[in-house]
């Protein structure tokens, strides 16, 4: 991970990871104003949106970070349109994870079929929030569809490699 990191440069990128032949990750960092990087998830295809397709699967996250401070530090950050999008991108079982433990937090996360679950901070952090969401069924049965493909190529908007002026979508 820190061999790719990027520099604190907003903007999109696209970090991959090949554990092993058969797993492979791949970690989209989003950095800027959360409006301006919201706008640009925005742009990102569902999976249903791609179903049909043999040659994109969309975008659909397993584990969301939210590092942004507490809804009264960071206001824009926390709005309802951030919940609902993740929850947007999300299948069942995707995690989230914040240091924020504000009652509106958890309950925006609630309000968008996530199970809550506080539990000991980091660091100097008392407290920390994670949460499961849980997909409605139809849904689930999409995005499993999606994930049984025997080939799982991407479709995403421009997210650029560390080293190189390459966008993921050339490859």
């Amino acid at each position: 991970l820190l061999q790719q990191y990027p520099d604190a440069i907003g903007g999109d990128y696209l970090l991959e990871f090949d554990i092993d032949s058969k797993h492979r990750v791949k970690l989209i960092l989003l950095f800027g104003d959360v409006k301006d990087c919201l706008q640009r998830l925005e742009h990102y295809p569902l999976p249903s949106e791609a179903i049909n397709t043999d040659s994109q699967t969309g975008l659909l996250v397993d584990a969301w970070f939210l590092d942004g401070f507490s809804p009264p530090k960071n206001p824009a950050m926390w709005q309802e349109s951030l919940f609902s999008l993740i929850a947007k991108y999300s299948s069942s079982n995707t995690t989230v994870a914040t240091f924020s433990v504000a009652r509106q937090v958890r309950d925006q996360l609630s309000d968008n079929g996530f199970a809550l679950q506080k539990i000991p901070g980091f660091a100097s952090k008392r407290d920390m929030l994670t949460a499961r969401y849980k997909a409605p069924a139809e849904k689930h049965n999409a995005s499993a569809n999606v994930r049984g493909r025997a080939e799982n190529k991407s479709a995403l908007a421009p997210c650029y490699y560390r080293f190189s002026s390459k966008h993921f979508y050339d490859r």
